[in-house]
């Protein structure tokens, strides 16, 4: 008995979590048809249903590549952090040390994001934004 609603206890939050990131996604999806032009970052996300764990790791990536853009040197980011980047993604190639490009960075983001097209996109989306923008510049173009 206890191991049975141990187990509905598990699906309940699984669930909830599902429920959490598709609100998200309806958010973001509203305001994407709001502001297409204006909300470019925002609109890029929810045209394609980027929500929950998926968007934190999305944030997290592009906050990784920018700042070695602009730095040289890998984010130093925190251990859940981390740890969501290396569910998603190469989290060792993301947080190296180095120069990167911007076809790096295109190529780093559609590792999270499981499409290179998708990659070029976000990056794209984020700098039509006016976010990063110094970072921006400094991977080129």
């Amino acid at each position: 008995m206890a191991d049975e609603l141990e187990e509905l206890r598990r699906e309940v939050e699984q669930l909830r979590r599902q429920l959490n990131e598709l609100g998200e996604v309806l958010r973001s999806a509203s305001v994407a048809m709001q502001y297409r032009d204006d909300e470019a970052w925002e609109a890029f996300q929810a045209q394609n249903c980027i929500g929950g764990e998926r968007r934190r790791v999305l944030w997290l990536a592009v906050g990784a590549v920018l700042y070695r853009a602009r730095t040289g040197r890998a984010k130093r980011l925190g251990p859940m952090a981390q740890e969501l980047l290396r569910r998603f993604s190469d989290s060792e190639t993301l947080l190296q040390d180095g120069p990167i490009d911007r076809a790096e960075a295109e190529r780093l983001l559609g590792k999270v994001l499981g499409d290179k097209q998708l990659g070029t996109q976000a990056l794209a989306a984020h700098r039509a934004r006016g976010l990063g923008r110094a970072a921006h510049e400094a991977l080129g173009d």
